[in-house]
């Protein structure tokens, strides 16, 4: 991967170009080198085998007149041991061979002239007194054809290699910066600005690299001022938790005095006190439950932010079971039909999840108590967006266009006794599931219940699984 990069650099880019575009430069040269080549010596062999035929033609004329051939004989054994010359024959004007390299051949009929790759025929009438045909080989010209071919070969083969790495050169020329740019930015983005770009010049790459350094300097001043505001923001932080901490605990203590005490009186007094008396300590007692609950509800909205998360795998039919077993026991003449779906297991941090299902289900069980048979059910179905859990009832439901509000802190959309809490509750069952990589909504209808869905993050991969 790391060389195939390499090969996709701009500095290769740049050199595979130049070497492309000389390589069809040279080979078109080399081409048109070696064409003109082998015109030249094609021509200057058809000059030499033009002069010979011209010379044995004058000679055959006369051997031909005169019928006399000794001389010319001799002339045609001179002539062998000339390579481009393979037999040489003349033959009267009846067809006969008169003379000829191989006196085998002398008083025989001239045969028809036979062409090949490597040899040829030429022949040249003699006017009417006969004949003369010679065949010249042609290995010369392939030869010197192929000489010429292996040459330019090497010629181009070495032009293209210099090609190459005048490429390369040109290419480490042009993008040495662009390199170093590069490099710059990726320590820069691995937290080690340890290489400076400032380039002189006024061409657009000195630009790009003093545009870079303005842009780097930028950044680490900013990131140098959010890390100075961070600290002095986890400064604020710890300050609040502990302030909302020592509230929540001084808080507690004179809430339930209020509450105990008015119980107390309540109780003690009763038979002295009037109707409307009782009701406004009634009042004063449900009022501190209220702000009991309250506090209650935000010291664990707190503990939700802070608590680090510690995962596993939950059975959440199981935690979910118990958490239904507990509120029929808070509240046994309750009629309440409960489905939950066996075998829902699901990766998480055990006693946040918990908490969420109290929310959840506490929140089902509150809103169905105006039922004369409640039905809770609990599923687990894949979605889209992978497995959705969704916890259902038939209470009282609620409008959708406020089903965004009731996921906001003290949002409250029912205000009968029989469904008072703080407004907290889907909040913290919210911010779970959010820390757990999910997200909580809801459908509803007016009347017609509710059932609220949510979804996690998947378990993380074993090493080796699916393998």
């Amino acid at each position: 991967m790391k060389i195939r990069r390499r090969l996709l650099s701009l500095r290769y880019r740049i050199a595979l170009t130049v070497f492309v575009l000389e390589t069809i430069m040279v080979l078109l040269v080399l081409w048109q080198t070696l064409s003109f080549s082998h015109r030249q010596v094609e021509q200057q062999i058809d000059a030499s085998e033009q002069a010979i035929m011209e010379l044995f033609g004058s000679l055959g004329r006369v051997a031909l007149f005169n019928v006399e051939f000794n001389e010319l004989q001799g002339y045609i054994d001179k002539t062998r041991r000339d390579p481009k010359v393979l037999a040489i024959l003349l033959a009267n004007d009846r067809g006969q061979v008169v003379a000829s390299d191989d006196t085998a051949m002398i008083g025989q009929t001239l045969p028809a002239p036979d062409n090949s790759p490597a040899r040829h025929w030429r022949v040249m009438p003699l006017d009417n007194l006969g004949t003369l045909a010679i065949q010249f080989s042609r290995e010369a010209l392939i030869a010197a054809t192929a000489a010429a071919r292996n040459r330019g070969v090497a010629i181009a083969v070495s032009g293209m290699l210099v090609i190459l790495g005048i490429g390369l050169l040109i290419g480490y020329w042009l993008t040495r910066r662009l390199v170093t740019l590069t490099q710059a930015a990726r320590h820069f983005e691995q937290g080690k600005p340890d290489i400076h770009t400032d380039f002189s010049g006024d061409d657009e790459i000195s630009e790009l690299g003093r545009t870079f350094e303005h842009m780097r300097n930028t950044i680490e001043r900013h990131i140098q001022e959010q890390e100075a505001r961070s600290r002095e923001l986890a400064r604020y932080t710890e300050e609040l938790e502990s302030y909302s901490y020592s509230l929540v605990h001084d808080l507690r203590t004179p809430v339930r005095a209020i509450t105990s005490f008015s119980q107390l009186l309540g109780e003690e007094a009763h038979a002295e006190l009037d109707t409307e008396q009782r009701s406004m300590l009634a009042r004063i007692a449900a009022a501190g439950r209220h702000m009991a609950q309250t506090i209650d509800d935000m010291s664990d909205l707190g503990r939700v932010a802070r608590q680090p998360i510690q995962c596993d795998r939950i059975d959440l039919s199981e935690l979910a079971a118990g958490k239904l077993r507990r509120l029929r026991n808070g509240s046994p003449a309750r009629q309440a039909i409960v489905d939950i779906q066996p075998d829902i297991h699901v990766w998480g941090d055990r006693k946040l999840l918990g908490m969420a299902l109290d929310q959840l289900i506490g929140n089902a069980w509150k809103f169905t108590c105006k039922r004369e048979q409640a039905h809770i059910r609990i599923t687990a179905r894949q979605g889209r967006e992978g497995t959705v859990y969704s916890i259902a009832d038939n209470g009282v439901g609620l409008r959708m266009e406020y089903a965004e509000k009731i996921f906001e802190p003290f949002q409250r959309l029912h205000t009968d006794e029989c469904y008072q809490g703080s407004g907290i509750g889907l909040v913290i069952a919210s911010r779970i599931i959010r820390r757990h990589g999910g997200r909580l909504w809801v459908e509803a209808e007016e009347g017609e219940g509710a059932i609220f869905h949510f979804t996690l993050a998947d378990p993380p991969v074993a090493p080796g699984a699916g393998q």
